[in-house]
């Protein structure tokens, strides 16, 4: 199922209560995609969340409880959900796990870059790390608009239209800790990494 644009909109009120130091985190990565049973927990080993991914990193289940331990969600996700195939894409990563890959062919070499405050315009496609679509405004006729850096979307959304020129395009690994963190978002399950394609398409 694909959610509205204004999905990507995070407000101070949503963020995680809990600081990244004080989350453990069991579960097998291979080639930094999720696979097999994960689970959080808290300082006092109360789990927050778990998340169940096949051999192949697609997401089967999730569940989360709240601080007194009572199960809050509890969802088993569509088989025929939709799901791209991505172009072998060779990441950049940075060391929060932060990964880009830009299409410079996409761009101008002389074309200028978001300022703090400013107004952007993208076209945008969030997927899971499996490919599932969460949302997309590519084909649209309108861009997605907001104000850059100034906290209306996700830290890593910023980040990656921080890195592109107008008319440049490219694919960026957003690590949980710079997206939703904790928090269930529509299909997403808790402390999912995201992986974005953004074209930046105008400023005003």
């Amino acid at each position: 199922m694909k959610l509205k644009s204004w999905i990507i909109i995070v407000f101070v009120s949503l963020l995680p209560m809990l600081s990244w130091s004080q989350i453990a985190h069991e579960g097998e990565l291979q080639d930094r995609l999720r696979i097999g049973r994960h689970v959080w927990k808290d300082v006092s080993g109360q789990i927050k969340a778990e998340v169940t991914y096949d051999a192949a990193g697609v997401v089967q289940s999730f569940r989360t409880w709240d601080d007194r331990g009572l199960l809050m969600d509890d969802v088993r996700m569509d088989g025929k959900r939709k799901r791209e195939e991505f172009p072998p894409l060779d990441f950049t990563y940075d060391d929060d796990g932060f990964g880009y890959v830009l299409i410079a062919a996409h761009g101008n070499d002389d074309g200028p870059k978001a300022r703090a405050g400013e107004r952007v315009a993208v076209y945008y496609e969030g997927s899971l790390q499996d490919g599932t679509v969460f949302d997309s405004n590519y084909g649209g006729k309108k861009p997605f608009r907001f104000k850059f850096q100034m906290g209306e979307v996700v830290p890593g959304f910023d980040r990656a239209v921080e890195m592109l020129k107008v008319g440049e395009e490219g694919y960026f690994w957003i690590p949980a800790s710079l997206g939703y963190g904790a928090d269930v978002v529509g299909t997403i399950p808790p402390f999912s990494d995201l992986l974005f394609r953004i074209k930046l398409v105008d400023l005003n």
